[in-house]
């Protein structure tokens, strides 16, 4: 009797649970359909809150990153100077305008004595004046105002302190136009000019190229360039005193004399082609003149 009762128990037991499973998976399909049907009874969203919000920024294609800038790097070119053509299309700048032509001659004397600014000294009485440095040659435009029975003169000197060419040697009042350094001496530098004056004076320093081309008529000590070619000169002296036409060419020049006269003269020489430099000496009036005078 025992035994059947236990037994009895066992199955109403288990008829309990699965009732008891089969309604909790009842309670769990019911809550799906519920859910499912509530999902669909949902309003659908509006296209504001379904449409997400795009940065322009936010664009691959237009980040730096994804198509990076490759600046070229320049391939190096050699210095070219701008030609005439080219000008931009329609540009209203106007052309630049070519250089002038240097004069051969005045090209012939730049590259053989330098070039340099001008500068001018000024004094009283004995003086020393330094020339300009690194200058082969220059033109010397000079100026006294002394007593008529005193000596002025212009010396020029080397590094060693001596003398190497006097270039004004007269009495009184001066007014001219000299040289120095025009022919080459080993080892010997102007560095000084040597003034010896009663009275004022002034020194112009200028490059040999500056001098005038002008062959013509003059009052004193002048210095020339030439650039013609070789032939006949007339030649009219109207001093009472020494008169000198002295030419100095070619890249190694040497001075080469060509006429010298004391007097009153006139007559013809025969003058070499140039670039010259043409040094005058003269106390008084000369003529010039590149031909035969008719």
């Amino acid at each position: 009797m025992s035994n059947y009762s236990t037994n009895r128990g066992s199955r109403s037991a288990r008829v309990a649970w699965i009732v008891t499973a089969i309604i909790a998976a009842i309670a769990v399909v019911a809550v799906v359909i519920v859910v499912v049907i509530a999902n669909n009874n949902a309003p659908a969203p509006s296209p504001t809150d379904s449409k997400p919000t795009v940065s322009p920024t936010q664009s691959p294609t237009r980040t730096s990153t994804a198509t990076p800038t490759v600046t070229p790097t320049p391939s190096p070119t050699p210095t070219v100077t701008p030609s005439p053509t080219t000008k931009p299309s329609g540009s209203s700048s106007p052309s630049p305008s070519p250089s002038p032509t240097t004069n051969p001659t005045i090209a012939w004397a730049t590259s053989l004595y330098g070039t340099f600014a001008p500068l001018t000294a000024a004094g009283t009485g004995d003086s020393h004046v330094a020339v300009p440095v690194g200058v082969k040659g220059a033109l010397l435009t000079v100026t006294n105002n002394g007593a008529d029975d005193q000596e002025f003169q212009v010396e020029v000197y080397n590094q060693f302190g001596k003398s190497m060419s006097t270039l004004v040697d007269a009495m009184g009042d001066y007014q001219g136009t000299v040289a120095y350094g025009l022919t080459s001496q080993l080892g010997s530098t102007p560095t000084t000019i040597l003034i010896t004056s009663s009275g004022n004076w002034s020194i112009e320093f200028a490059p040999i190229a500056s001098a005038s081309m002008a062959i013509g008529s003059g009052n004193s000590d002048d210095v020339l360039l030439y650039g013609g070619e070789a032939g006949p000169m007339t030649v009219q002296s109207l001093t009472s005193g020494a008169f000198t036409l002295t030419t100095y060419s070619g890249s190694k020049p040497v001075a080469n004399v060509v006429t010298t006269q004391t007097g009153l003269w006139t007559g013809q020489v025969d003058f070499p082609a140039g670039p010259l430099v043409l040094v005058v000496g003269s106390d008084g009036g000369w003529n010039l003149h590149v031909g035969v005078d008719n």
